[in-house]
Protein backbone atom coordinates (compact mmCIF):
# COMPACT_ATOMS: atom_id res chain seq x y z
CA UNK A 1 0.00 0.00 0.00
CA UNK A 2 1.58 3.30 -1.14
CA UNK A 3 1.28 6.16 1.64
CA UNK A 4 0.76 4.10 4.50
CA UNK A 5 3.43 3.75 7.10
CA UNK A 6 4.51 0.69 9.21
CA UNK A 7 2.59 0.17 12.53
CA UNK A 8 4.14 0.56 15.77
CA UNK A 9 3.72 -2.27 18.03
CA UNK A 10 1.94 0.46 20.66
CA UNK A 11 -0.12 0.75 17.62
CA UNK A 12 -1.09 -2.40 17.33
CA UNK A 13 -1.84 -3.29 20.98
CA UNK A 14 -4.14 0.15 21.02
CA UNK A 15 -5.99 -0.96 17.35
CA UNK A 16 -6.27 -4.55 18.68
CA UNK A 17 -7.81 -3.25 21.95
CA UNK A 18 -10.66 -1.18 20.12
CA UNK A 19 -12.87 -4.28 19.90
CA UNK A 20 -13.49 -6.44 22.62
CA UNK A 21 -12.85 -9.98 22.04
CA UNK A 22 -16.59 -11.60 22.33
CA UNK A 23 -15.77 -13.62 25.49
CA UNK A 24 -13.93 -10.31 27.00
CA UNK A 25 -10.06 -10.35 27.41
CA UNK A 26 -10.36 -12.20 31.39
CA UNK A 27 -11.00 -16.02 30.93
CA UNK A 28 -11.18 -17.94 34.61
CA UNK A 29 -9.66 -21.50 34.92
CA UNK A 30 -11.57 -22.69 38.00
CA UNK A 31 -8.58 -23.46 39.81
CA UNK A 32 -8.80 -20.73 42.32
CA UNK A 33 -11.64 -19.36 43.78
CA UNK A 34 -9.82 -15.92 44.87
CA UNK A 35 -9.23 -15.75 40.98
CA UNK A 36 -12.97 -15.61 39.84
CA UNK A 37 -14.21 -12.49 38.29
CA UNK A 38 -16.68 -10.40 40.49
CA UNK A 39 -20.27 -10.57 40.14
CA UNK A 40 -21.75 -6.77 39.85
CA UNK A 41 -22.98 -7.71 43.67
CA UNK A 42 -19.64 -8.49 44.82
CA UNK A 43 -18.77 -5.53 43.39
CA UNK A 44 -21.26 -3.62 44.75
CA UNK A 45 -20.88 -4.80 48.20
CA UNK A 46 -16.87 -3.86 47.98
CA UNK A 47 -17.65 -0.63 46.73
CA UNK A 48 -20.28 -0.22 50.11
CA UNK A 49 -17.23 -1.16 52.23
CA UNK A 50 -14.91 0.91 50.85
CA UNK A 51 -16.74 3.58 51.28
CA UNK A 52 -17.66 3.30 54.72
CA UNK A 53 -14.55 2.98 55.83
CA UNK A 54 -12.65 6.03 53.87
CA UNK A 55 -16.18 8.06 53.44
CA UNK A 56 -17.92 8.64 50.38
CA UNK A 57 -16.21 10.70 47.93
CA UNK A 58 -17.51 14.65 47.88
CA UNK A 59 -19.20 14.46 51.18
CA UNK A 60 -17.86 16.45 54.29
CA UNK A 61 -14.17 16.56 55.07
CA UNK A 62 -12.96 14.60 58.10
CA UNK A 63 -11.21 15.13 60.64
CA UNK A 64 -7.22 14.07 60.34
CA UNK A 65 -5.71 13.51 63.61
CA UNK A 66 -2.44 12.98 62.18
CA UNK A 67 -0.71 16.29 63.78
CA UNK A 68 1.57 15.19 66.77
CA UNK A 69 -0.07 15.99 69.88
CA UNK A 70 1.54 19.58 71.76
Amino acid sequence: MAGSKPQTSREKALLAMKTLPPDGYFEWDGKDEDDHPLTKEEMQEGIGQARKKNGAAGGEPQDCDDDPPG
